[in-house]
This record gives structure tokens, C-alpha cells and sequence, in this order.
């Protein structure tokens, strides 16, 4: 049996791995041998050491500048132009200095979350993350750019847009720059007259006779409570609500358990009635809501826009079976009421 500890061993580098780690060793080590476990580690650590040229530039103008702005500004610059009523191009520009802080911060990022074969995670030759995530990478610095910079050149400028602005000739370039320009809709600027001390007609309305208390009536019967009532004592504006049935030659043809009408409309569901109220007067409603109840009936055509088709235009028995009645109970038009319409008392209603 076998008793040896096991060892987490180094991934080992594929081919291709190999050959860059190589390309990016020997260009300063020519000759050099790392040593056969972690050697494109060490050779990494040779780079990061003696390469003097650009990598170390760049960090040294990134240090100056981060000297010389030490707050999340991006240094945008601008230029407005006149493109007609309400209408502005912005031609913006962020300073290169910007632009190489930015890429440094998110290549440091990357170094930091991402591990290739023969390098361990936040030990990556930024070449070979270039290489690899360049493009991507570049791509969302970019964005980042375009969108922060002009939100700060609207602050700056106080430039209220309208809508979406649309951005042109977008140019980046790790190296330079970074420009652009974006056509904008504004909100127009103008001047308000002086309109203190105008003089104008004062107007009054008369209320005609009894529109105040039919307009009053209304606003009860808005916030009016429906309240069940024995339906003998149901009048025609008040709600009876039941079943019917369609027969014909003495066989239902259809049946609708929720059905409700008010007298005075006129209308039992889909059918015009005539005379529907002088026919609910005479209907004896004393033992409604029980087995014994009598139903409402009357002869009928199905109308046109009845739902079932097959039905349209038959001569049928309308059967409306009642089961309660109901009242629209009117609120006190008192304080509280007043109140909940957002008054301090009834009489400011009045």
C-alpha cells in the first residue's frame, strides 16, 4: 500500500503555454535555464526585474500623474458646438495619462483573478495578459471611458439632455488620447418676460339651479357602500343579482350562475327589456333566495352579441332566478368625509 503524503503539484504548461513563456523569458535572459519546477515562474521574476523599459516608464508617468490628480476625475475636456435649435456636438477629449491609469488598474485587477499554465494567480507577465485579454479587455476601458467621461462633461458643463445623445468617431488607442464626439438634444434657453404686476380680468361663474346639489350627489354616490336589503323592499335602482336560464319548448339551452341587473337600466345582462321595471314591480320577490322563490320570466331574442353564437336570434324564455338584493348606502356628508377627500371640513366642500 502506498503511504506517501500527496503533493499538490504545478500545473504543467501545454506546448503553446511553453513557447510563449519562452518568448517572453529568453528576450532578456537568452541562454538562461530556470530551473525544471516553477522555472516560468522565476523567469517571470527575471522579466519584472530587469525589464527596465517600458513597463517601468509606464508605472513611473502613472505615478506622476496620480500625483498630480488625486481624485476619480477623468480630466475630460470638451468643446460645444451649435448643430442647430436645441441641438449641441460635444467634441470630448481624455487625456492619455487617464486612459494608461485606467488600463494599468484593470490589468492589475485581471493579474490579480486570473491563472495561467507555469504562472500562479497575480504572478502573470502583463505581455502575456495582453496577448491573451487585450482585445477584451481594451474593450471595456473604452466603454468605461466613453460613459464616465461624458456624464462628467454634462455635470461640468450643466448641460440638461434630452433623450439619448448618439456618439461618432470614437478613437482609442492605449497609446494617445482618447476622443470623441456626441450629438445631443438640449432644453432650450430662453428668457422669462416680467410678468409681476400684470393685470389681468378676473372671471366668475355662476352655478346654475340644482347643479350643485346633482354634482354633490354624485361625489356621494361615488364613494357610495353597497348594503344588502330584503328584496321586497328593493327598488329600481337598487342591484338584484341571481342566476337565469335560456328554455326553449321547455328545455334549458343555457344556464349562468352569476347574473345581475338593475331595474331602472333597463338591460337584464345581454337583453333589452322593455318595461323591465313595471315587470320587477309586479314580480313577487317575498320569498326570494329560497326554494320556494318565484322567478323572474319573460320571453326574449337572444341579441346579436350574445357570447354563444348558436344562440343568436332565437325566440327564448329568459328565467332569472333572484337571490339577493343590494342598495348603494350614501356616506354622512360630514367632517370626516370631508376629510378623506382631502377637505378640513364639510363646509369647504360646500
Amino acid at each position: 500500500m502506498n503511504t506517501e503524503p500527496e503533493i499538490d503539484k504545478e500545473e504543467e504548461p501545454s506546448p503553446v503555454d511553453e513557447e510563449e513563456i519562452e518568448n517572453e523569458t529568453d528576450a532578456e535572459n537568452e541562454g538562461a535555464k530556470p530551473a525544471a519546477e516553477g522555472g516560468a515562474e522565476e523567469a517571470a521574476d527575471q522579466e519584472a526585474s530587469d525589464d527596465g523599459g517600458d513597463e517601468n516608464a509606464d508605472a513611473e508617468e502613472l505615478s506622476a500623474a496620480e500625483g498630480d490628480d488625486d481624485d476619480d476625475s477623468l480630466g475630460a475636456t470638451c468643446t460645444i458646438e451649435d448643430a442647430g435649435p436645441c441641438k449641441k456636438v460635444v467634441k470630448a477629449t481624455v487625456p492619455v495619462e487617464k486612459v494608461k491609469k485606467i488600463l494599468s488598474h484593470n490589468y492589475e485587477e485581471l493579474a490579480s483573478t486570473v491563472s495561467l499554465p507555469g504562472f500562479r494567480r497575480g504572478r502573470v507577465p502583463r505581455r502575456l495578459l495582453e496577448k491573451r485579454f487585450g482585445e477584451d479587455l481594451e474593450k471595456d476601458v473604452k466603454e468605461t471611458l466613453l460613459a464616465e467621461s461624458f456624464d462628467e462633461l454634462l455635470e461640468d458643463k450643466d448641460l440638461k439632455v434630452l433623450g439619448s445623445p448618439s456618439f461618432d468617431k470614437i478613437e482609442f488607442s492605449p497609446e494617445s488620447d482618447f476622443t470623441y464626439e456626441a450629438e445631443l438634444q438640449v432644453y432650450p434657453e430662453f428668457d422669462l418676460p416680467k410678468y409681476k404686476g400684470i393685470e389681468v380680468e378676473s372671471v366668475t361663474s355662476e352655478i346654475e339651479e340644482g347643479r350643485f346639489d346633482e354634482e354633490l350627489e354624485k361625489l356621494l354616490k361615488s364613494r357610495a357602500e353597497m348594503v344588502e336589503i330584503e328584496p321586497s323592499k328593493a327598488g329600481a335602482d337598487d342591484q338584484f343579482i341571481g342566476s337565469y336560464e335560456l328554455v326553449e319548448e321547455g328545455r334549458v339551452l343555457k344556464s349562468v350562475d352569476q347574473a345581475g341587473f338593475v331595474p331602472a337600466s333597463g338591460n337584464l345582462e345581454a337583453f333589452a327589456i322593455e318595461e323591465l321595471e313595471k315587470l320587477v314591480e309586479g314580480w313577487d320577490r317575498s320569498k326570494a333566495g329560497t326554494n320556494d322563490g318565484t322567478p323572474l320570466e319573460t320571453e326574449v331574442t337572444v341579441p346579436a352579441h350574445y357570447p354563444d353564437e348558436v344562440l343568436r336570434g332565437r325566440e327564448v324564455l329568459l328565467r332569472f332566478v333572484l337571490e339577493k338584493t343590494q342598495t348603494a348606502e350614501l356616506p354622512e356628508l360630514d367632517d370626516d368625509f370631508a376629510k378623506s377627500l382631502g377637505a378640513e371640513s364639510a363646509e369647504d366642500i360646500k
